[in-house]
């Protein structure tokens, strides 16, 4: 292999769909461009999938096809996994990493990118500091233990927090994608792990692609059409009052707080739009809602009880070439979020926000406080409002539709360019390659 070969591990790829398959998805399509010897690691095209891995074949045909992609099977062996990781590893992420690590081992790149989730692929690094020189790079798509979302008793989350402080103390560099994130992280965890931890360590967010969004698109303007691309968590909603529902809270590691998950439905948005139909009927008449994204019952549920179910359509998950046509030509966006306590800043972004910025159209961001907040601030053009309220969400219904009323909303909204270059999917790929080579350039970590 050569001084700059490098192995990006991914659960998701393209077949798959969504924000975790488009983020390695991207590093693959640039990175060779950027001087790097890359090949990726991931499942056969057939895998399995739950009712939340959907299949893109268009993400597919848009790969990098002079990158070699090796796909393997979810059976076989997992020996030669050691330590306290391999008893938490399932049937399918076991052979994985033992097919992962047999891999390293004849080929041993200079990088190991491991993009996680599942977070159980960090399972391979004390094999693999013994087996391998490849410096190991772990990519935090989600902030794992430190994430407030997660429904998990305490002594599970335990188990991750252990989990991650070993993986972290043994990775040669660590990335994630938000500022948030990284401040957590090494405020909570810093103390416990390597002192030159903020070295290496770095944020890099997920982007979008430009030429996603080349030429002119003449947004909807017949209705006031607000989109939602994404997944709703409507099963928050079903079980929201249930005894079984609080226990849940009650043994739930989050430290700093309450968490509300049903900031991430329509129910707000759909319950705001019921207050208008009271308070300003002209507003009501001219809204429409459509929801791009895996369907449910629950889901269906949550629309049929609302005030408004005859105003809602239902896409249902669409290849992200769609997905992107119908972003450009909605009339506004919508962004939601969970609440958390007071003191606490989110640390995720919703893989789609960048997108939301890329299609210059209003953005109505139901967000707790966070660097998507601050994003939606920075841009200009958008209307924040509380996560959880319906009368916050309306009173940014008014302000969009007063806009929408005198015509500003027939064009793009505009957006500083150079805010937008920054999260371009090429520049972060170079912002990844630059951070690559000052790993290669530290002395390795010393596995224990």
């Amino acid at each position: 292999m050569t001084d700059r070969s490098m192995l990006l591990v991914a659960w998701y790829f393209p077949p798959d769909g969504g924000a975790g398959s488009q983020r390695p998805h991207s590093f693959a399509t640039y990175l060779p461009s950027l001087g790097w010897d890359l090949s990726v690691f991931t499942r056969r095209k057939d895998h399995s999938r739950s009712r939340l891995e959907s299949r893109d074949d268009g993400l597919l045909a848009e790969s990098n096809p002079q990158v070699p992609v090796f796909r393997v099977q979810e059976t076989g062996p997992t020996d030669g996994l050691d330590g306290y990781a391999e008893k938490y590893i399932n049937s399918k992420a076991g052979p994985f990493c033992s097919q992962l690590c047999t891999r390293v081992e004849q080929e041993q790149p200079s990088v190991v990118l491991i993009s996680m989730s599942p977070f159980m692929l960090s399972s391979v690094i004390p094999r693999l500091r013994a087996t391998s020189k490849s410096r190991i790079i772990l990519d935090l798509r989600d902030p794992w233990a430190l994430d407030y979302w997660p429904t998990i008793s305490r002594r599970y989350a335990r188990t991750q927090h252990s989990l991650m402080l070993q993986s972290l103390a043994q990775a040669d560099g660590v990335i994630l994608n938000t500022n948030q994130a990284r401040k957590e992280l090494l405020s909570v965890l810093g103390p416990q792990l390597p002192k030159d931890l903020e070295d290496r360590s770095t944020v890099i967010e997920n982007g979008f692609t430009r030429n996603d969004f080349e030429g002119s698109v003449k947004p909807y303007t017949d209705h006031l059409l607000i989109t939602h691309c994404g997944t709703f968590l409507c099963e928050q909603l079903k079980s929201r009052k249930s005894l079984l529902k609080r226990f849940k809270q009650k043994v739930c590691l989050h430290s700093r707080g309450p968490v509300d998950r049903t900031g991430r439905t329509p129910y707000y948005l759909l319950e705001a739009a019921g207050l208008l139909a009271k308070s300003d009927p002209e507003i009501f008449d001219a809204l429409r809602f459509r929801f791009v994204g895996h369907v449910d019952n629950n889901l269906r549920a949550c629309i049929d009880r609302s005030p408004c179910p005859e105003k809602v359509e239902l896409s249902g998950y669409q290849p992200h070439s769609t997905m992107i046509e119908y972003l450009r030509s909605s009339t506004a966006l919508f962004l939601p979020c969970g609440q958390l306590g007071e003191s606490v800043r989110e640390l995720i972004v919703p893989g789609k926000t960048y997108e939301y910025l890329a299609s210059a159209r209003p953005i109505v961001g139901a967000l707790h406080p966070g660097d998507a907040l601050d994003l939606i601030m920075e841009a200009g053009g958008n209307h924040p409002c509380l996560p959880c309220s319906s009368e916050s969400i309306a009173s940014a219904l008014r302000a969009l539709h007063a806009e929408w009323s005198s015509g500003v909303l027939s064009g793009p909204v505009p957006r500083d360019p150079s805010f937008l270059q920054r999260f371009d999917r090429a520049h972060l790929a170079t912002r990844l390659s630059e951070f690559t080579d000052k790993i290669l350039s530290l002395p390795p970590v010393e596995g224990d």
